[in-house]
């Protein structure tokens, strides 16, 4: 387990979007919420034409109202 390449990612994204894949779940055995490049690889997800739906699973703890990832997620 670790975190993500955040490169790695984003070429994922791309490809994801490429193939008209509408939706992504951002999930697994970790806390995505621990990546320092969280913002990035959301924003990126944003600007993509095809991906429509994005769900991910947090525990929270890192949320706050005051918090930039907050506000990420709510844009």
């Amino acid at each position: 387990m670790g975190i993500i390449d955040t490169d790695l990612a984003i070429k994922a994204i791309d490809e994801i979007d490429e193939m008209k894949i509408r939706g992504i779940t951002i999930a697994s055995r970790g806390e995505p919420l621990l990546c320092n490049d969280l913002e990035k690889i959301l924003d990126n997800i944003g600007q993509k034409k095809n991906i429509i739906e994005l769900k991910m699973n947090t525990n929270a703890k890192r949320l706050t109202e005051k918090g930039t990832k907050v506000e990420t997620l709510k844009s």
